[in-house]
């Protein structure tokens, strides 16, 4: 499920759990449900010419429809913004 707003509409309380070269991982809160989720945010500037960014969605698109595979994560939802792509997973 894709939504293009602001991430912090529906989340809090960031904490970084890790900063890598492409993307930092985050330990938030769901505003409503109160869940602890972790989001990987994604700079679209570090995506390369052959992994653009409709290319890189189309993958978040095909992990969230796969449910149940030890050697897949489970990507919740993700969002997507002017400079970043910030994809939810669960804890």
């Amino acid at each position: 499920m894709e939504y293009k707003i602001n991430v912090e509409d529906h989340y809090e309380t960031p904490s970084l759990i890790r900063k890598g070269s492409y993307s930092n991982v985050y330990k938030v809160q769901h505003k409503s449900s109160k869940l602890f989720r972790a989001m990987e945010i994604i700079s679209k500037a570090r995506l390369t010419i052959q992994d653009d960014d409709k290319k890189f969605l189309k993958e978040l698109q095909i992990l969230i429809g796969t449910t149940g595979h030890p050697n897949l994560v489970k990507i919740l939802e993700y969002f997507t913004e002017d400079d970043t792509i910030s994809s939810l997973q669960s804890l």
